[in-house]
């Protein structure tokens, strides 16, 4: 059994290793862990016997090694079943995003990007638990919103005539990125309806230079071509949904490195709920088919895609959701590798949070997971150790 202490060295003989890379399992490798680092990794013959030594080595040949996960959009503040807009007391909310965290945490995601709330609980919850947990968090706080559009869950309308660059001026003291809402939501009764964007692109343009001064980047809220492309054009560091963005704009993501968090979950979740044969039941499934045809494209053109759930949503559990939206990621044409990098290094790229991946010289941040790599993702509900810097948590948050 390995140590799981941190600074401790161990081995780790791993039946499967996906890295995070995006290239496929490889088989049969050993990884030497030390200080918190993977320090080596090498293959191992198949055939060679089960190490004997009972302290500083874990055999785990008949698992899959993975980096841990991030899940780059979750609003913390919500549990996927009350109701988002009921206003919390501190107290309250506190223990909700506890819970919450726990069912990242047990699901082996280590690592989230909050995409706000109407009342800031997120970044509080944040701010208060950096380095006091194993769960890390960038939050987003209140997102800027236009006054009568779509977003007062998320944050904060703009009083008329203020611009977002005006409005983060006055606030950017504690924040850790800005999330922008600059479209409605996706019909669920007229398929691939595109609302009017909320902000022009030079407005965008302005708070993606005033967010840079402060070290921040900008996450946008935006569905359908226009919303989407004036995002893109301001140079924003990452579109959220994404939902009808067209192939022009998918290209422009590839070309400018743009980063895209799909969110296949939500709408899921309204094809499955809808009363069968309805017309949100319908539309919701054509909806979530168009989307991944676009991430199917996005793949072939080197889209940076990251894996986000939009947990805390109606319906949509933190943790849970993860899982699904893996196997969502792969329905779309992604491979096991790809699917899994895009929950673990491109979502770590995406939030600038260490680890999500393994080679030598990354943090010692992994899951150990029962079977194969054919068993990802329903086995992220058979987390048998998860390893944080090379200390292991316990599954029993």
């Amino acid at each position: 059994m390995a140590s799981g202490k941190s600074g401790v060295g161990f081995t780790l003989f791993a039946g499967w290793l996906i890295d995070g890379t995006g290239r496929p399992p490889r088989r049969n490798l050993r990884l030497e862990i030390a200080g918190g680092i993977v320090r080596e990794i090498h293959e191992f013959p198949r055939t060679q016997a089960s190490p004997q030594t009972p302290h500083g080595v874990l055999d785990a040949r008949d698992c899959t090694v993975i980096p841990t996960l991030v899940d780059s959009h979750v609003h913390l503040a919500f549990d996927g079943f009350a109701s988002a807009g009921a206003a919390l007391s501190p107290d309250a909310a506190e223990a909700r995003m506890r819970q919450n965290a726990a069912r990242l945490i047990s699901h082996g995601v280590l690592s989230v990007r909050d995409a706000g709330d109407a009342q800031g609980l997120g970044l509080a919850f944040a701010r208060k638990s950096a380095g006091s947990g194993p769960l890390r968090v960038l939050s987003a706080g209140q997102a800027f919103h236009r006054p009568g559009r779509y977003g007062a869950i998320l944050g904060r309308a703009l009083s008329p005539g203020v611009s977002p660059a005006a409005a983060l001026e006055a606030e950017v003291q504690g924040r850790q990125a800005v999330k922008v809402v600059n479209s409605g939501l996706n019909s669920l009764v007229a398929f691939g309806r595109e609302t009017a964007p909320q902000f022009s692109a030079e407005e965008l343009a302005a708070l993606v230079r005033s967010s840079a001064l402060g070290g921040l980047a900008v996450m946008v809220h935006a569905n359908g071509i226009e919303p989407v492309a004036r995002a893109v054009l301001a140079g924003v560091r990452s579109i959220e949904h994404g939902f009808f963005m067209g192939r022009e704009n998918l290209a422009a993501l590839a070309d400018a490195a743009v980063f895209w968090v799909p969110t296949l979950v939500p709408i899921h979740v309204c094809a499955e709920r809808a009363p069968a044969g309805s017309r949100e039941a319908l539309v919701a499934r054509r909806t979530l088919d168009h989307q991944l045809e676009q991430l199917s494209r996005a793949r072939r053109l080197g889209v940076k895609v990251a894996l986000g759930t939009d947990a805390g949503s109606p319906g949509v559990l933190h943790g849970d959701a993860v899982v699904e939206e893996m196997r969502l990621l792969m329905e779309a044409g992604f491979s096991v590798g790809e699917a899994v990098a895009a929950a673990s290094a491109v979502g770590a790229e995406l939030c600038g949070f260490q680890g999500g991946g393994l080679r030598p010289g990354a943090e010692a941040s992994l899951l150990v997971l029962e079977g194969g790599p054919e068993e990802i993702p329903s086995s992220l509900r058979r987390i048998r150790r998860i390893f944080l810097a090379g200390e292991e948590l316990s599954l029993r948050q």
